[in-house]
């Protein structure tokens, strides 16, 4: 196995070294690449860790990430804006603005969010050791250097911050769900900054307060990193986040304390690539595999491209089929493994998977279909049998008053969460009957479905993925919103562990439906009361992949392939 380091050709030479040691100590190669240059062919068979030095090698990175299916420490699919990551997990932060204008009324109000003068102006620039970070003590100083960055660069903003005082600022290495490693920087009687340039900089080693690591890990997450070094000041008595930074340059840290973070960095790659797939059958003779047979829409699709890429990968031949060409016949004489991707038009893509599925030798997560749908299927009745604790959903039909009231009374009188199944991203809480009424006649005048729920005051929201019996993937849904379902409005998505009761609720929940695969949605209240919300399948699983760095796609087919081989 490889470790690609994507770096600026002859920079960056001491963090090269140092994983490079790591690489020979554990019997890795590990390749340099230029990010500035075309990205190399590789073989698309193997599999191989990344790591990037430059902030400039993120193209680079990412091309590598997606074209060869490399394990990574960073989301690169990360779309969130970070000061509202950090908001959202509580990362206490300074006070924030972006500057766009140097207009002087808009300008004071900035200034007073911030606390007033000194602040501190922020624009960044390749090189580190501060620059761009410069301390402003007058509007005179502000306007200046605001002018400085307009007219002689082609940015139409910068950011300024609250000025505290202090006199060290912490750096904590964070790799996975720990603190690896920590130092603090001395500062002088002269500047501010603390890291002003290599001969200027005086580190020491430093164990911090759990609270303090803890912080540093939240901040790491939401910013879409495994492995960060996150700058932290104490000010006040308070600690807070000054940034995260991925890549860091851990050298530093390492040199100081010993701990090798570079062979603790190349041992968490081996570890996320090495991954174990179930051992499947043994067989006296070689049997051809199954073919992987995908059902999807005309048009691109990221999980249809990556089942694709996987099937590549594992040597398996893969075959689409279109739910929008019902005639669709698979060769008489295999077998196959078999995943359904496209949901919608729900009814043709539902008829076809069952009917191909029954007509051939398939092996699939959904057992004996149908589920989840279909005439016999009780939802509220499935959860009520299996003892598992849920939210009841009450599709409505008519709209006559004592109707209405006994629906109601089912899912637990008023306030009632309402859901329009035509238009799935809307919900909203209604507390009265009136409003409720009004609300039914106007949604059925066109012709429009609903459905009701309770409403739960939801404190954390929850997705995990079943596979088998294990949870492999665990998330939490953040909104920004305070009275907003965040599966509704999603303003970030973190890695949260959820302890082993509500793991086996999801795992029961979706083995409640015979399902060996499957995204368990659960909702917790204030009273830390856990809900089952639904059980999805198929299910988009790239944000959770993304966000714990959990390649589920790959897990997902070596279960099909393990499922396969127990029967053949």
């Amino acid at each position: 196995m490889k470790l690609i380091i994507a770096n600026r050709k002859g920079t960056n030479a001491t963090s090269i070294n140092l994983l490079t040691a790591a690489c020979d100590k554990f019997g890795h190669e590990l390749v340099e690449i230029d990010c500035d240059a075309a990205v190399p062919e590789f073989d698309p068979l193997e599999k191989y860790m990344l790591y990037r030095l430059p902030a400039r090698s993120l193209v680079a990175a990412r091309t590598l990430f997606r074209r060869y299916m490399c394990v990574s420490l960073e989301n690169f699919d990360y779309h969130f804006t970070r000061d509202r990551a950090l908001a959202l997990v509580g990362v206490p932060t300074p006070a924030t603005v972006a500057i766009d204008t140097l207009d002087m009324t808009q300008l004071r109000e900035r200034v007073a969010a911030v606390g007033g003068f000194p602040l501190i102006i922020k624009d960044k620039i390749p090189g580190g050791h501060g620059l761009g970070v410069v301390k402003a003590e007058t509007m005179d100083s502000l306007v200046w250097i605001g002018r400085m960055i307009f007219e002689t660069t082609n940015k139409t903003s910068f950011r300024i911050e609250e000025f505290l005082p202090h006199t060290e600022h912490a750096r904590l290495i964070v790799l996975g769900d720990q603190v690896i490693d920590g130092i603090v920087y001395h500062g002088n009687d002269y500047d501010f900054r603390t890291n002003r340039s290599d001969e200027e900089i005086h580190v020491e080693p430093m164990k911090f307060s759990e609270e303090m690591e803890q912080t540093a890990i939240r901040a790491t997450h939401a910013s879409g990193f495994e492995f960060g070094g996150v700058d932290m000041i104490v000010s006040g008595g308070a600690h807070q986040v000054l940034e995260v930074n991925y890549p860091c340059y851990f050298p530093r840290a390492e040199e100081c304390t010993g701990v090798k973070t570079s062979e603790k960095l190349v041992e968490y790659l081996m570890a996320k690539a090495q991954y174990t797939p179930p051992k499947r059958k043994k067989k006296t003779a070689k049997k051809a595999k199954p073919g992987l047979v995908l059902i999807n829409g005309p048009g691109r699709n990221v999980i249809l491209s990556e089942f694709q890429k996987l099937a590549k990968f594992k040597d398996v031949a893969v075959i689409d089929i279109d739910p929008s060409k019902p005639d669709s016949v698979l060769p008489a004489d295999g077998t196959f493994i078999y995943y359904r991707i496209a949901t919608a038009p729900w009814s043709k893509v539902r008829a076809q998977e069952i009917a191909l599925y029954r007509a051939h030798d398939c092996t699939s997560f959904a057992g004996d279909y149908p589920v989840l749908s279909g005439p016999s299927y009780r939802r509220n009745g499935t959860y009520r049998d299996a003892g598992i604790s849920f939210v009841p959903k009450v599709p409505l039909t008519r709209k006559n008053v004592s109707y209405l009231r006994e629906k109601i009374d089912e899912v637990g009188g008023l306030p009632i969460l309402v859901s329009n199944r035509d238009a799935p991203s809307t919900a909203m809480r209604v507390d009265t009957f009136d409003g409720f009424l009004s609300l039914v006649d106007y949604a059925q005048a066109l012709s429009n479905r609903l459905s009701i729920q309770p409403y739960v005051d939801v404190k954390h929201y929850g997705r995990l993925v079943v596979l088998g019996d294990q949870i492999i993937s665990s998330t939490e849904y953040l909104s920004a919103q305070a009275d907003a379902y965040p599966y509704r409005n999603v303003d970030l998505v973190v890695a949260r562990d959820y302890g082993q009761a509500v793991s086996e609720m999801a795992v029961n929940a979706a083995q409640s439906h015979g399902l060996a695969c499957a995204d368990v949605n659960i909702l917790i209240d204030t009273k830390g009361s856990a809900f089952v919300e639904d059980v999805i399948f198929p299910f988009n699983y790239r944000a959770d992949q993304d966000v714990t760095g959990v390649n589920i796609g790959e897990r997902m087919l070596d279960q099909l392939l393990f499922l396969h081989s127990k029967t053949h």
